[in-house]
């Protein structure tokens, strides 16, 4: 998952950060290397704390193990894959240079925006 997430998302944003051209093509397969072993290194250390957190609210109070078992793998696919595709989408706008041509009145609406996404996401879940 880390290896093609990383890659694709990556390059969606190196893409989306500076249009089709060979330099960005080029920068891409640059940071190719360091991309995946971000990828790997956020998944160890950061979506899967994430992941366990988000089963751990969501099945407290199941007793069935069928149930708890069904939700904890539906829970845990979506929850790293969307993970993984944000953050690996925003690590390739970050080194395509996408954030250096954004002001920072849009960057602080883009933060906003992107808490309340979450804290309506932990509503839904609870």
């Amino acid at each position: 998952m880390c290896f093609g997430i990383g890659t694709i998302m990556s390059l969606l944003g190196h893409l989306f950060a500076s249009g089709v051209n060979s330099i960005s093509i080029r920068v891409f397969m640059i940071w190719w290397g360091p991309t995946v072993l971000t990828a790997f290194i956020f998944n160890l250390l950061v979506a899967s704390k994430i992941t366990n957190i988000i089963i751990k609210k969501v099945t407290q109070k199941i007793n069935d193990p069928a149930l708890i078992l069904k939700k904890t793998t539906r829970i845990r696919s979506w929850s790293m894959l969307t993970l993984m595709c944000l953050t690996m989408s925003t690590w390739g706008m970050i080194t395509g240079g996408a954030f250096t041509k954004i002001p920072l009145d849009v960057m602080l609406i883009m933060v906003l925006v992107q808490s309340l996404l979450r804290e309506s996401a932990s509503c839904i879940m609870n």
